[in-house]
Protein backbone atom coordinates (compact mmCIF):
# COMPACT_ATOMS: atom_id res chain seq x y z
CA UNK A 1 0.00 0.00 0.00
CA UNK A 2 1.31 3.44 -0.93
CA UNK A 3 2.05 6.06 1.71
CA UNK A 4 1.86 9.86 1.38
CA UNK A 5 4.73 12.34 1.60
CA UNK A 6 4.44 16.15 1.37
CA UNK A 7 7.08 18.79 0.64
CA UNK A 8 6.70 22.57 0.32
CA UNK A 9 9.02 24.43 -2.03
CA UNK A 10 9.29 27.64 -4.01
CA UNK A 11 11.39 28.37 -7.10
CA UNK A 12 14.50 29.13 -5.00
CA UNK A 13 14.91 25.56 -3.74
CA UNK A 14 14.13 23.50 -6.84
CA UNK A 15 17.58 21.87 -6.89
CA UNK A 16 17.64 20.69 -3.26
CA UNK A 17 14.02 19.54 -3.63
CA UNK A 18 15.04 17.40 -6.61
CA UNK A 19 17.88 15.91 -4.56
CA UNK A 20 15.56 15.19 -1.62
CA UNK A 21 12.95 13.50 -3.79
CA UNK A 22 15.56 11.52 -5.72
CA UNK A 23 17.05 10.16 -2.51
CA UNK A 24 13.56 9.44 -1.14
CA UNK A 25 12.28 7.34 -4.04
CA UNK A 26 15.44 5.24 -4.32
CA UNK A 27 15.74 4.61 -0.57
CA UNK A 28 12.10 3.61 -0.05
CA UNK A 29 10.94 0.14 -1.05
CA UNK A 30 7.19 0.82 -0.89
CA UNK A 31 5.05 2.81 -3.28
CA UNK A 32 4.88 6.48 -2.37
CA UNK A 33 2.54 9.32 -3.33
CA UNK A 34 4.52 12.58 -3.29
CA UNK A 35 2.61 15.83 -2.85
CA UNK A 36 4.67 18.89 -3.79
CA UNK A 37 3.16 22.17 -2.65
CA UNK A 38 5.00 24.60 -4.90
CA UNK A 39 5.21 28.29 -5.69
CA UNK A 40 6.83 29.80 -8.77
CA UNK A 41 7.72 26.43 -10.32
CA UNK A 42 7.94 26.27 -14.09
CA UNK A 43 6.73 23.38 -16.23
CA UNK A 44 10.41 22.49 -16.71
CA UNK A 45 10.94 22.26 -12.94
CA UNK A 46 7.98 19.89 -12.64
CA UNK A 47 9.16 17.82 -15.60
CA UNK A 48 12.45 17.11 -13.81
CA UNK A 49 10.50 15.64 -10.87
CA UNK A 50 8.53 13.47 -13.29
CA UNK A 51 11.77 12.30 -14.92
CA UNK A 52 13.05 11.14 -11.53
CA UNK A 53 9.84 9.22 -10.89
CA UNK A 54 10.04 7.54 -14.29
CA UNK A 55 13.36 6.07 -13.21
CA UNK A 56 11.62 4.70 -10.10
CA UNK A 57 9.58 2.43 -12.42
CA UNK A 58 6.12 2.96 -11.00
CA UNK A 59 7.03 3.06 -7.31
CA UNK A 60 6.27 6.78 -6.95
CA UNK A 61 3.74 9.28 -8.23
CA UNK A 62 3.87 13.09 -8.01
CA UNK A 63 1.02 15.50 -7.33
CA UNK A 64 1.69 19.23 -7.73
CA UNK A 65 -0.32 21.76 -5.73
CA UNK A 66 0.31 25.29 -7.00
CA UNK A 67 0.18 27.89 -4.26
CA UNK A 68 0.20 30.71 -6.79
CA UNK A 69 -3.52 30.16 -7.31
CA UNK A 70 -4.27 30.52 -3.58
CA UNK A 71 -4.17 33.43 -1.13
CA UNK A 72 -2.24 31.53 1.55
CA UNK A 73 1.10 33.32 1.17
CA UNK A 74 -0.56 36.74 1.05
CA UNK A 75 -2.37 35.84 4.26
CA UNK A 76 0.90 34.82 5.91
CA UNK A 77 2.64 38.01 4.85
CA UNK A 78 -0.01 40.02 6.66
CA UNK A 79 1.02 38.75 10.11
CA UNK A 80 3.80 36.13 10.04
CA UNK A 81 7.56 36.56 9.93
CA UNK A 82 9.23 34.58 7.16
CA UNK A 83 12.56 32.78 7.27
CA UNK A 84 14.89 35.18 5.43
CA UNK A 85 11.78 36.53 3.72
CA UNK A 86 10.56 33.07 2.74
CA UNK A 87 7.21 31.72 3.96
CA UNK A 88 7.27 28.21 2.50
CA UNK A 89 7.98 26.42 5.78
CA UNK A 90 4.73 27.88 7.13
CA UNK A 91 2.80 26.01 4.44
CA UNK A 92 3.07 22.76 6.38
CA UNK A 93 0.48 24.24 8.76
CA UNK A 94 -1.98 24.33 5.84
CA UNK A 95 -1.48 20.71 4.74
CA UNK A 96 -4.77 19.56 6.34
CA UNK A 97 -6.72 21.87 4.00
CA UNK A 98 -4.42 21.45 0.99
CA UNK A 99 -4.69 17.65 1.23
CA UNK A 100 -8.38 17.20 2.14
CA UNK A 101 -8.55 13.58 0.98
CA UNK A 102 -5.70 12.35 3.18
CA UNK A 103 -5.90 11.35 6.85
CA UNK A 104 -2.14 11.22 7.43
CA UNK A 105 1.00 12.53 5.75
CA UNK A 106 4.75 12.37 6.25
CA UNK A 107 6.08 15.92 5.94
CA UNK A 108 9.67 16.45 4.76
CA UNK A 109 11.76 19.60 4.52
CA UNK A 110 13.50 20.14 1.18
CA UNK A 111 17.02 20.08 2.65
CA UNK A 112 17.27 16.34 3.27
CA UNK A 113 19.13 13.35 1.92
CA UNK A 114 17.04 10.24 2.55
CA UNK A 115 18.99 7.01 3.03
CA UNK A 116 16.33 5.02 4.91
CA UNK A 117 13.01 3.40 4.02
CA UNK A 118 10.31 5.82 5.22
CA UNK A 119 7.33 3.43 5.15
CA UNK A 120 7.92 2.33 8.78
CA UNK A 121 8.07 5.96 9.89
CA UNK A 122 4.83 6.83 8.12
CA UNK A 123 3.10 3.88 9.79
CA UNK A 124 4.15 4.55 13.41
CA UNK A 125 1.60 4.59 16.20
CA UNK A 126 0.83 8.22 17.09
CA UNK A 127 -0.71 7.13 20.43
CA UNK A 128 -3.57 9.57 19.96
CA UNK A 129 -1.31 12.55 19.27
CA UNK A 130 -1.69 14.87 16.27
CA UNK A 131 2.02 14.98 15.49
CA UNK A 132 5.20 12.92 15.69
CA UNK A 133 8.76 14.24 15.62
CA UNK A 134 12.29 13.50 16.79
CA UNK A 135 12.79 14.42 20.43
CA UNK A 136 15.60 16.94 20.80
CA UNK A 137 17.17 18.77 23.72
CA UNK A 138 15.36 20.72 26.39
CA UNK A 139 13.41 23.89 25.69
CA UNK A 140 15.70 25.78 28.07
CA UNK A 141 18.68 25.19 25.76
CA UNK A 142 16.92 25.92 22.48
CA UNK A 143 16.99 29.11 20.43
CA UNK A 144 13.29 29.48 21.19
CA UNK A 145 13.83 28.99 24.92
CA UNK A 146 13.19 32.57 26.10
CA UNK A 147 9.98 32.85 24.05
CA UNK A 148 8.61 29.46 25.09
CA UNK A 149 9.48 29.95 28.76
CA UNK A 150 7.80 33.36 28.70
CA UNK A 151 4.65 31.68 27.41
CA UNK A 152 4.47 29.03 30.09
CA UNK A 153 6.38 26.09 28.62
CA UNK A 154 8.42 24.15 31.17
CA UNK A 155 12.22 24.53 30.83
CA UNK A 156 12.52 20.73 31.09
CA UNK A 157 10.11 20.13 28.20
CA UNK A 158 11.72 18.69 25.07
CA UNK A 159 12.12 20.68 21.87
CA UNK A 160 11.79 19.18 18.40
CA UNK A 161 13.04 20.06 14.94
CA UNK A 162 10.12 20.26 12.47
CA UNK A 163 12.02 19.12 9.37
CA UNK A 164 10.50 15.63 9.46
CA UNK A 165 6.99 15.20 10.87
CA UNK A 166 4.23 12.61 10.81
CA UNK A 167 0.96 14.58 10.83
CA UNK A 168 -2.53 13.36 11.64
CA UNK A 169 -4.32 15.50 9.04
CA UNK A 170 -7.77 14.26 10.02
CA UNK A 171 -7.15 15.12 13.67
CA UNK A 172 -5.87 18.58 12.75
CA UNK A 173 -9.02 19.27 10.77
CA UNK A 174 -11.29 18.02 13.54
CA UNK A 175 -9.57 20.14 16.21
CA UNK A 176 -9.05 23.17 13.94
CA UNK A 177 -5.38 23.08 14.92
CA UNK A 178 -4.21 25.32 12.07
CA UNK A 179 -6.73 28.07 12.81
CA UNK A 180 -5.87 28.01 16.51
CA UNK A 181 -2.16 28.33 15.76
CA UNK A 182 -2.66 31.15 13.26
CA UNK A 183 -4.87 32.99 15.73
CA UNK A 184 -2.00 32.86 18.22
CA UNK A 185 0.46 34.18 15.64
CA UNK A 186 -1.78 37.14 14.87
CA UNK A 187 -1.36 38.20 18.49
CA UNK A 188 2.36 37.33 18.87
CA UNK A 189 4.02 38.50 15.68
CA UNK A 190 7.69 37.73 16.25
CA UNK A 191 8.56 34.04 16.59
CA UNK A 192 12.31 33.24 16.88
CA UNK A 193 12.19 30.13 14.67
CA UNK A 194 8.99 31.04 12.84
CA UNK A 195 6.46 28.19 12.49
CA UNK A 196 8.81 25.76 14.26
CA UNK A 197 8.45 27.92 17.38
CA UNK A 198 4.70 27.77 16.96
CA UNK A 199 4.64 23.99 16.61
CA UNK A 200 6.79 23.56 19.71
CA UNK A 201 4.49 25.85 21.68
CA UNK A 202 1.25 24.12 20.68
CA UNK A 203 2.51 20.54 20.85
CA UNK A 204 4.84 20.82 23.84
CA UNK A 205 4.60 17.52 25.73
CA UNK A 206 1.88 16.35 23.33
CA UNK A 207 3.64 14.71 20.42
CA UNK A 208 4.67 11.16 19.59
CA UNK A 209 8.39 10.49 19.32
CA UNK A 210 10.30 8.61 16.64
CA UNK A 211 13.94 7.67 16.27
CA UNK A 212 16.56 10.31 15.47
CA UNK A 213 17.54 7.98 12.62
CA UNK A 214 14.84 9.78 10.63
CA UNK A 215 16.10 13.31 11.28
CA UNK A 216 19.86 13.30 11.75
CA UNK A 217 21.28 16.85 11.76
CA UNK A 218 24.23 17.81 9.59
CA UNK A 219 25.65 21.21 10.44
CA UNK A 220 28.11 23.08 8.27
CA UNK A 221 31.03 21.70 10.27
CA UNK A 222 29.66 18.15 10.86
CA UNK A 223 32.01 15.29 9.86
CA UNK A 224 31.55 14.19 6.24
CA UNK A 225 29.09 11.36 5.50
CA UNK A 226 29.85 8.86 2.75
CA UNK A 227 26.84 6.75 1.74
CA UNK A 228 29.10 4.37 -0.17
CA UNK A 229 30.67 2.96 3.00
CA UNK A 230 29.42 -0.49 3.92
CA UNK A 231 27.81 -0.99 7.31
CA UNK A 232 26.82 2.64 7.67
CA UNK A 233 23.54 3.27 9.50
CA UNK A 234 20.60 4.07 7.23
CA UNK A 235 19.40 7.56 8.13
CA UNK A 236 17.63 10.67 6.95
CA UNK A 237 20.25 13.41 6.88
CA UNK A 238 19.07 16.97 7.48
CA UNK A 239 21.18 19.97 6.46
CA UNK A 240 20.52 22.15 9.51
CA UNK A 241 21.50 25.81 9.80
CA UNK A 242 23.26 28.01 7.28
CA UNK A 243 24.91 28.14 4.87
CA UNK A 244 23.43 25.11 3.12
CA UNK A 245 25.53 23.15 0.60
CA UNK A 246 23.74 24.92 -2.29
CA UNK A 247 24.17 28.42 -0.83
CA UNK A 248 26.91 30.74 -2.04
CA UNK A 249 30.31 29.18 -1.25
CA UNK A 250 28.57 26.12 0.17
CA UNK A 251 30.91 23.97 -1.94
CA UNK A 252 33.80 25.46 0.03
CA UNK A 253 32.38 25.87 3.53
CA UNK A 254 30.03 22.93 4.04
CA UNK A 255 31.82 19.72 4.99
CA UNK A 256 28.96 17.62 3.56
CA UNK A 257 28.73 19.40 0.23
CA UNK A 258 29.71 16.18 -1.55
CA UNK A 259 26.79 14.31 0.06
CA UNK A 260 24.38 16.85 -1.43
CA UNK A 261 26.23 17.00 -4.74
CA UNK A 262 26.05 13.22 -5.08
CA UNK A 263 22.23 13.38 -5.04
CA UNK A 264 22.10 16.60 -7.05
CA UNK A 265 24.16 15.19 -9.92
CA UNK A 266 21.93 12.14 -10.19
CA UNK A 267 18.66 14.08 -9.95
CA UNK A 268 19.40 16.86 -12.45
CA UNK A 269 19.63 16.08 -16.19
CA UNK A 270 23.17 16.30 -17.52
CA UNK A 271 22.06 18.81 -20.13
CA UNK A 272 21.03 21.29 -17.45
CA UNK A 273 23.67 23.74 -16.35
CA UNK A 274 24.78 22.88 -12.83
CA UNK A 275 25.13 26.45 -11.61
CA UNK A 276 23.45 29.58 -13.00
CA UNK A 277 25.80 32.06 -14.73
CA UNK A 278 24.74 34.80 -12.33
CA UNK A 279 23.21 34.57 -8.83
CA UNK A 280 19.50 35.27 -8.65
CA UNK A 281 18.16 38.20 -6.66
CA UNK A 282 16.67 35.68 -4.21
CA UNK A 283 20.05 34.02 -3.60
CA UNK A 284 21.69 37.41 -3.07
CA UNK A 285 18.91 38.32 -0.64
CA UNK A 286 19.38 35.08 1.28
CA UNK A 287 23.18 35.42 1.34
CA UNK A 288 22.83 38.87 2.89
CA UNK A 289 20.37 37.63 5.52
CA UNK A 290 22.59 34.70 6.58
CA UNK A 291 25.80 36.77 6.58
CA UNK A 292 26.28 36.18 10.31
CA UNK A 293 26.27 32.43 9.64
CA UNK A 294 29.13 32.89 7.18
CA UNK A 295 31.09 34.89 9.75
CA UNK A 296 30.44 32.25 12.42
CA UNK A 297 31.67 29.44 10.15
CA UNK A 298 34.75 31.43 9.14
CA UNK A 299 35.49 32.01 12.82
CA UNK A 300 35.20 28.27 13.57
CA UNK A 301 37.46 27.31 10.66
CA UNK A 302 39.99 30.05 11.48
CA UNK A 303 40.14 28.87 15.08
CA UNK A 304 40.60 25.27 13.94
CA UNK A 305 43.36 26.23 11.50
CA UNK A 306 45.12 28.31 14.15
CA UNK A 307 45.14 25.37 16.56
CA UNK A 308 46.45 23.04 13.86
CA UNK A 309 49.26 25.42 12.91
CA UNK A 310 50.15 25.95 16.56
CA UNK A 311 50.52 22.18 17.04
CA UNK A 312 52.69 21.94 13.91
CA UNK A 313 55.05 24.69 15.03
CA UNK A 314 55.18 23.38 18.59
CA UNK A 315 56.13 19.98 17.22
CA UNK A 316 59.04 21.51 15.28
CA UNK A 317 60.26 23.54 18.25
Amino acid sequence: MAFAVALCADQNVVSPTLATIYSLVFATRSKVEIYIVCSGWSSHDKSMILRILEEATGRAQAHFIDLDSTSIIERLRSFANGLHGNYMSWIRLFLPSLLPDLDRVLYLDTDLVVDADLQPLYSIDLHGQLLAAVEGGSVAHSLDGPFLLEHGISPSATYFNAGVLVIDLKGWRETRATERMLSFVEQKHSLPSHDQTLLNYFFSGSYAIFSSTYNHPLYTHSPPVDLRLEGQDRRVYHFVGSPKPWDAFGWLLHRNYLLYEQMHEQSVPKARQRLPPLPSSASIYRTWHIRMSYLRILFIYTKWLTLRLRKVFQGKA
